[in-house]
């Protein structure tokens, strides 16, 4: 009896495994693009100033920001788009794992049920 009870919370924990690693996964994920988006954002945000003081004239420096502006904008959206994909990606793969921990636990629940009854 013991040695079943083991086993099956054995199985009934792998679930939760996979959700830890889902989890891990996505987290990496995410301070990757990240960290990649404020490397980006720095070094474009200092391009920029560079050009602003170069600018000889009030018209060419509102040009100048007007363009930054519609650049970062284009950056944000594309950052959260990549960083919507990972959070449905990963809220994919957890309904997976939680549809399979329902079955595992209902199966260990009977097993238990069984082997009470006896």
């Amino acid at each position: 009896m013991y040695k079943s009870f083991f086993e099956d919370m054995k199985k009934a924990y792998q679930p939760m495994m996979e959700l830890s690693t889902i989890s891990k996964k996505t987290a990496e994920s995410l301070i990757k693009e990240y960290s990649e988006y404020t490397r980006e954002l720095m070094s474009s945000s200092l391009q920029q100033s560079k050009q602003l003081a170069g600018c000889k004239d009030m018209v060419a420096f509102v040009d100048a920001q007007a363009v930054y502006a519609k650049n970062l904008d284009s950056k944000l959206m594309e950052n959260a788009q990549k960083q919507t994909s990972i959070m449905m990606s990963a809220k994919d793969e957890t309904a997976k794992v939680m549809d399979e921990l329902t079955d595992v636990y209902s199966g260990v629940m009977k097993s238990w049920m069984t082997q009470f009854k006896a």
